[in-house]
């Protein structure tokens, strides 16, 4: 992948992958964070990532990432809960 098409997958997936993980995630400003986040992986493996799976590749970043980020909201809720 090159900037150009970076730019393309950017343009073209940015909003729907921010619906996406809406649908896992409430908060609006982690939903673009997490986005924002699977880009950056893009950007940083440019030269790695074929464009023809980039589309791909950005789900499932932003399934992980969402995953992740609930996970720690699960277990920081969690520190406060005494046995």
């Amino acid at each position: 992948m090159n900037r150009e098409e970076f730019e393309h997958a950017f343009r073209s997936h940015y909003s729907q992958l921010v619906s996406y993980v809406r649908t896992m995630v409430a908060d609006e400003e982690e939903c673009h964070d997490i986005v924002g986040m699977a880009f950056e992986g893009v950007w940083k493996n440019l030269g790695k990532i074929d464009p023809a799976t980039a589309k791909g590749y950005l789900y499932s970043s932003v399934n992980h990432l969402a995953i992740n980020l609930l996970r720690k909201h699960l277990l920081d809720g969690l520190d406060g809960v005494e046995d």
